[in-house]
C-alpha cells in the first residue's frame, strides 16, 4: 500500500479546522472592529459590511490553516506561512490540553508545534477529533517505525 493511500485510510492528508471553528474565530475580531467603529463614530452601514466581508475574509484564511500529511513529512500551515517538519525529526506527538481545548503538539528537538487544527473545546467541538488525532499519531509511528523517541 502506497503512503499516499495509506493517509485516507487512517485520516485524511488534510487536517484544518471545521467550518464553525473558522467562522467563529474570524467572528470574534470582526465584532471588535465593528464596536470601535462605532464608538469612534463611524457609518453604521459601512461597518456592518466593513464586518461582514472581515469576518469572510477572515474565516476563509483560518480554513487553510491546519496540517497535511505528505510523504515526507508534515506541512504545519498558519495564517501567514508554513513549515514542513520531517516525519525522522519529530521526537513525539501527543494530545496536549490548555484552557479546556485539546489539540495536536508536535515535538522536534528544535521546537514544539501546535497547529490550529484539528482540535476540539467545548465551544467549538470537532465530533472527529479523536479519530484525526490518533490516526494522525498511527500514520507518524508508521512512518518512523516505532513509538515515541522521549527519554530515550
Amino acid at each position: 500500500m502506497s503512503a499516499e493511500r495509506s493517509f485516507s485510510v487512517a485520516v485524511p492528508s488534510v487536517l484544518r479546522p471545521t467550518l464553525r471553528q473558522a467562522m467563529v474565530a474570524s467572528f470574534v475580531p470582526a465584532v471588535l472592529l465593528f464596536v470601535i467603529g462605532v464608538a469612534v463614530g463611524g457609518n453604521l452601514g459601512s461597518l456592518l459590511l466593513g464586518a461582514g466581508i472581515g469576518s469572510i475574509g477572515l474565516g476563509a484564511l483560518h480554513r487553510r490553516t491546519g496540517i497535511d500529511l505528505e510523504a515526507e513529512g508534515v506541512t504545519v500551515r498558519g495564517i501567514g506561512s508554513s513549515e514542513l517538519v520531517r516525519w525522522a525529526d519529530i521526537i513525539d506527538i501527543t494530545i496536549a490540553e490548555r484552557g479546556g481545548r485539546k489539540a495536536l503538539q508536535i515535538e522536534t528537538e528544535a521546537r514544539y508545534y501546535r497547529p490550529s487544527a484539528p482540535f476540539t473545546s467545548r465551544i467549538l467541538p470537532d465530533a472527529d477529533f479523536e479519530a484525526k488525532a490518533r490516526g494522525f499519531i498511527e500514520q507518524w509511528r508508521q512512518h518512523r517505525g516505532g513509538p515515541s523517541r522521549r527519554g530515550r
